[in-house]
């Protein structure tokens, strides 16, 4: 079993970086999962349905459907193991909502094959190394805040980023991650904002670099002082000398700007839990105006 599973892990590393190359796509750069998948010529449609985690249609237009009703960072990974049975030629998968444990009990082989693929896609060690290397920071002393704000950056989960690290590439020890697994998103959100907050936070710095930020309304972002955001779907909340706080309030693309570390990004807004295809999520609504 467990040379199996090192067989299927290092076919779906080869294949992720089979996919970025046929892309031009750099290892060290993050990427908008849905925006790749879409170059490949594969629809995605957010639905409403609780119960589901993914969907993949194959045919001669090739779907994704995924629940608008799971977390975001849950549909960007769902998204990229439905993309898995797509790369890998499987037929039609439908991917119910099931608890890890539960999950765990039973192996199979395909779906093993995928979820490891949407981990190698979205965090290559190249990349996730490099987001520690350019702020100066190292996996085995990371703080609970870094680690969030680097799996913000990667449109992955807290603790979705610490398992890869530690059982994927291999770069963060048993004990530190230990450590950090202790501490909840909620606990971090509360020391980052001084208050508990329901709403999803993304930390963006001059680092962020090479995708959009992509938000839902009611999201919130916190940068750097002296940023300012540019259009009509962001506003900013907050602001005193060491950070700007800004949320999405309409769905549409804008901008964030800071002139000190002559840095600026594209802010992506959709509609909290959008249901639709995903190449118009950000369209702005004329019932905003």
């Amino acid at each position: 079993m467990i040379h199996q599973r090192k067989q299927l892990a290092h076919q779906a590393l080869f294949k992720a970086l089979q996919v970025r190359k046929e892309r031009q796509l750099e290892l060290s750069d993050p990427i908008c999962i849905y925006d790749l998948v879409e170059q490949f010529g594969v629809e995605i449609r957010f639905v409403s349905i609780p119960s589901m985690e993914g969907v993949y249609t194959k045919s001669s237009r090739p779907i994704i459907i995924l629940s608008s009703e799971r977390p975001q960072v849950r549909q960007v990974y769902n998204c990229g193991h439905e993309f898995g049975h797509h790369v890998f030629n499987h037929g039609a998968r439908i991917d119910e909502f099931v608890e890890k444990k539960e999950m765990d009990r039973v192996f199979c082989p395909e779906e093993f094959l995928v979820e490891c693929f949407s981990g190698f896609l979205l965090m290559p060690q190249i990349a996730v190394q490099n987001a520690f290397q350019v702020r100066n920071w190292t996996p085995n002393s990371s703080t609970p805040i870094q680690i969030y704000t680097i799996a913000g950056l990667f449109g992955v989960g807290y603790s979705t980023l610490i398992t890869h690290m530690q059982y994927s590439l291999r770069i963060l020890n048993p004990s530190h991650a230990q450590k950090l697994s202790k501490i909840h998103p909620k606990q971090i959100k509360r020391e980052l904002l001084g208050k508990t907050t329901n709403s999803n936070l993304l930390v963006v710095d001059q680092h962020w670099r090479k995708r959009p930020i992509d938000i839902q309304v009611e999201d919130l972002i916190l940068a750097p002082p002296e940023t300012f955001c540019e259009g009509n779907c962001v506003r900013e909340v907050y602001s005193d000398r060491n950070r700007n706080i800004f949320m999405g309030i309409r769905q549409g693309i804008g901008r964030l700007v800071n002139h000190h570390f002559e840095w600026a990004s594209f802010v992506r807004i959709s509609k909290k839990n959008y249901t639709g295809w995903s190449k118009y999520r950000h369209l702005e609504d004329p019932d905003d105006e």
